[in-house]
């Protein structure tokens, strides 16, 4: 069975890290291959953006770090890694969602009033 691009589903979540930019985990149903980070990088990648994409890996005991994933197809690699920095760019668009820790008694009132 050959892997097509449309047959991965990419989703992204944004990092806010100085180095790390993001995460994204590729669906591959029935396989999740998460790990997937978008970094900064002093480079500039295919589309002239000094962010790219780098697969999963481990830091093994000589200290370096090795992948687990790699695609032997350098063209499906290459088409994954636009689609992870395409959905990279859509998260990236979305408005922020401030995260509340505690209602106000403004938030309050609001509930009261719908509740009436």
């Amino acid at each position: 069975m050959r892997i097509t691009i449309e047959d991965l589903k990419v989703k992204v979540r944004i990092v806010k890290d100085s180095k790390v930019l993001g995460t994204a985990t590729v669906y591959n149903s029935p396989w999740v291959y998460r790990g997937y980070l978008i970094v900064k990088s002093q480079y500039e990648n295919r589309r002239g953006e000094f962010i790219w994409v780098k697969p999963p890996s481990f830091k093994g005991p000589d200290g370096k770090f090795h992948g687990i994933i790699f695609l032997e197809d350098t063209t499906l690699w290459r088409k994954l890694e636009e689609k992870i920095l395409d959905e990279y760019q859509k998260e990236k668009e979305k408005p922020e969602v401030e995260e509340k820790t505690q209602l106000t008694d403004e938030d309050y009132e609001k509930i009261n009033e719908k509740i009436k």
